[in-house]
């Protein structure tokens, strides 16, 4: 057989392999609404800034015990996801941690704003006991490209900001939030086209899987089963 066949065929075995592990990762983990009160609903709401709007949230969960935040912090940053992200990210994409402000949630005082790690492209925006809260930016050439093409060229979609990343630990389930940000500089809510949907899905669902892993595999530590659970704030009906 000829190169360019078992080139097909490769590539036939590949694609087969992906669906396959695509649907049973969503029987594992079908897409959720987030809970209200989560920091993820509240951004989406609010967004960081005027000309901006968050995409729909999508959110996974699992009963995992009650691993504290700094455990599932450092999962995260042993998974496979992870590291496949921050080598197209940090090592191609040249991406760094977000550096925009601080996140105003309500006048509620923002905890933390630090890169998750020193060559990391997500940076902490806000951390508590029961939850933690990520943010990612492209590069500003990328979504300046993408901004002319939708404004000016009339292209029908945009490239995302960046995204949001939430980690929530509800009693003994843990709960992963995501979504995009968008401009809304051309006063539309251009965004990624709907056929890409179902591949953001399996790079999230890619992702929690990977945590999980990471989660079961690293040692018991002391859980924080003896904090209380800390609501976060709602807006007032005059907001």
């Amino acid at each position: 057989m000829t190169a360019r066949v078992w080139i097909g065929i490769g590539s036939f075995a590949i694609g087969a392999s992906i669906v396959a592990y695509d649907r049973n990762l969503a029987k594992r983990f079908p897409a959720q609404t987030p809970p209200l009160g989560m920091q993820c609903n509240m951004i989406a709401i609010r967004p960081p800034k005027e000309s901006t709007y968050i995409d729909e949230l999508i959110c996974f969960s699992e009963e995992l015990g009650s691993p504290s935040m700094d455990l599932v912090l450092d999962a995260f940053k042993r998974s496979t996801y992870y590291k496949f992200e921050k080598f197209i990210g940090a090592k191609l994409l040249r991406m760094s941690p977000s550096s925009q402000a601080p996140v105003d949630f309500y006048n509620y005082s923002v905890t933390s704003d630090q890169p998750l790690e020193p060559d990391a492209i997500y940076s902490i925006k806000r951390q508590l006991p029961n939850s933690v809260l990520l943010r990612w930016e492209l590069p500003y050439t990328l979504t300046r490209m993408s901004e002319i093409g939708a404004n000016r060229l009339m292209c029908p979609w945009r490239l995302m900001n960046g995204g949001w990343l939430e980690f929530n630990r509800v009693g003994e389930t843990l709960l992963m939030v995501f979504g995009f940000e968008y401009n809304l500089s051309g006063g539309d809510s251009k965004r990624i086209p709907d056929f890409l949907r179902p591949v953001r899905l399996f790079f999230a669902r890619f992702l929690f899987a990977s945590l999980l892993a990471q989660l079961r595999a690293i040692p018991s530590h002391p859980s924080m089963n003896d904090l209380p659970s800390l609501n976060l704030p709602t807006p007032s009906s005059g907001e």
